[in-house]
């Protein structure tokens, strides 16, 4: 498809998706998604550009002896860095771009934080991984134990901040919670910033034919792996299934983290992204479609 064709097809889905979670009055946000295929194109451009950025090894560790690799797959920090920049886009989208920039404009969010927490939180949300390692989000772990890991780790690392920013560390540690917990705007936009990185990142692999696939006797499956394998539209003939349509299976049939999405915002990245690089959409997406 050419971008145009994209475009059409980016916005029959979107009004799917919309139409399909029950919405029954359009509010201007869910117009300004579906209106704008071009900016979400080019949104996702900018995005996989920030992605590509966390493959490229830094040129001293060659030049001091540490790898000849010229490609290095993702860190934690690159992801980091990733959901940083979807964040940066969120904020933009959901609050405009003028968004805590000057005194006469809305400095907070509607449940109270500022740019600077949402981007300090966002920076800091993995740092536990420094000792707890990076835990596959697949369902083979206890969610509440490794929250509270994380929680542990992370309330031991702002309390380390001088002692005159006490409001600081406490607006931080409510924040992280509430990401935790995705039970505020906020907090759901931070998660949603998080988990979407992981779909964009196994997209843009995929779009430059390193795709990240995972085979149906791997030690590393969980029950869930198992069930969104049994769903994908692509499996190879050794029966191999790709990371990015595992990860949209539970984005929007496993877990319904796509209900978190309240400006469909999130969604509209992933349909994008995906169409540019597949050329089309899920068939078991859109057998949602006509069941509503």
């Amino acid at each position: 498809m050419n971008k145009y064709e994209i475009y059409q097809k980016y916005q029959a889905i979107m009004r799917e998706e919309i139409r399909v979670r029950g919405v029954k009055n359009w509010m201007i946000h869910y117009k300004k998604v579906v209106d704008n295929p071009e900016d979400f194109y080019n949104m996702v451009w900018r995005i996989f550009e920030v992605t590509k950025l966390g493959f490229l090894p830094r040129s001293y560790n060659k030049c001091y002896g540490l790898t000849d690799a010229d490609f290095i797959y993702e860190s934690v920090g690159a992801h980091t860095n990733l959901a940083l920049s979807i964040l940066e886009h969120a904020i933009s989208f959901q609050f405009g771009e003028q968004f805590s920039r000057y005194h006469d404009l809305p400095f907070y969010t509607p449940d109270g934080y500022s740019y600077r927490d949402m981007v300090e939180c966002i920076l800091m949300h993995d740092l536990a991984e420094n000792e707890i390692g990076d835990i596959p989000d697949n369902g083979g772990m206890d969610a509440e134990e490794k929250d509270k890991l994380e929680y542990k780790y992370f309330r031991d690392y702002i309390e380390s901040y001088p002692g005159n920013q006490a409001a600081r560390r406490n607006n931080l540690l409510a924040l992280f919670r509430s990401m935790q917990r995705h039970d505020s705007q906020t907090g759901n936009l931070l998660y949603l910033s998080d988990k979407v990185s992981a779909l964009m990142v196994t997209l843009c692999l995929d779009s430059i034919e390193k795709s990240p696939m995972i085979c149906k006797d791997s030690e590393y499956l969980s029950a869930r792996d198992y069930a969104e394998m049994s769903m994908c539209d692509f499996t190879t003939e050794d029966g191999r299934c790709k990371a990015s349509e595992m990860w949209a299976i539970d984005f929007f049939e496993m877990r319904h983290i796509v209900d978190l999405d309240k400006s469909f915002f999130f969604t509209a990245l992933i349909v994008m992204a995906t169409l540019i690089v597949n050329n089309c959409w899920y068939s078991w997406r859109t057998k949602a479609y006509v069941s509503i």
